[in-house]
């Protein structure tokens, strides 16, 4: 079993629109996925690597109404606890969510925390995976 030391790592995921159909994914196409300041909507996640075998969200960021903060009903969380389960990790991983991408607004607010979080996870790890292998 490694030692786990002082590893963390942040990702960046940019808001996107997957689906050209009718609902929110299709509100997405009509909204600019530019901040104020001319930066990209999208979602941060800051990693760490942990010595308990949990996976933790201890923080989540740019909204006003709470999102559950259990990993296993969290995208990001459950992306991690994916991860963690397919490279058979005895260590876990600490998580904070900054989300900016505005809650339903059809531009994959979701996906983007989750894509972020395994990003970060893996480069914590040393990029044991190619990022092809992380979808």
């Amino acid at each position: 079993m490694a030692t786990v030391n002082d590893r963390h790592a942040t990702a960046f995921a940019p808001a996107g629109v997957g689906n050209a159909a009718v609902g929110f994914d299709l509100i997405g196409h009509a909204l600019d996925t530019n901040t104020r300041d001319g930066s990209p909507l999208g979602d941060r996640v800051y990693v760490r690597c942990t010595d308990s075998a949990a996976v933790e969200i201890t923080q989540i960021t740019g909204l006003d109404i709470p999102l559950p903060r259990s990993a296993a009903e969290n995208t990001a969380g459950r992306a991690v606890l994916a991860y963690q389960r397919a490279l058979g990790l005895t260590h876990g991983f600490s998580l904070h969510i900054h989300k900016g991408i505005p809650l339903g607004s059809g531009l994959g607010g979701s996906a983007a925390s989750a894509v972020a979080a395994v990003v970060a996870a893996n480069a914590a790890c040393g990029s044991p995976l190619a990022l092809a292998a992380l979808y």
